[in-house]
């Protein structure tokens, strides 16, 4: 996304962050040990892939224009599953059901 595309709604995030543009929740099962994000805007680019930097706990997002970072590190429990993950589970809840209007995997490359 170019610097000109982004609306930022919520300043307390890196500027050209996800959590600046879109409410996303990333939530791990420490039963199955996968990885889900919860948003409910649209994404306005396609979505190439994911990638996680142990050493910093942040998840980067890869666009079809370029990379952008969630916004914040991860904790201590989704740590310890995202480090060992392949792929992360992206749904797009509907806001006014609460039900997934749309999913997809997408690969997640350790860093």
């Amino acid at each position: 996304m170019s610097k000109d595309q982004i609306q930022i709604i919520n300043d307390k995030y890196p500027p050209y962050s996800i959590l600046a543009q879109i409410d996303m929740d990333i939530f791990a099962n420490t039963k199955d040990g996968t990885i889900t994000a919860l948003y409910a805007q649209p994404l306005t680019e396609e979505l190439l892939s994911l990638e996680y930097n142990r050493a910093t706990r942040e998840l980067i997002f890869e666009f079809t224009p370029g990379k952008m970072p969630f916004g914040m590190p991860m904790n201590d429990t989704i740590h310890d599953i995202m480090k060992n993950a392949s792929e992360i589970t992206l749904l797009q809840m509907d806001s006014k059901t609460g039900k997934p209007a749309l999913g997809l995997k997408v690969p997640l490359t350790i860093l």
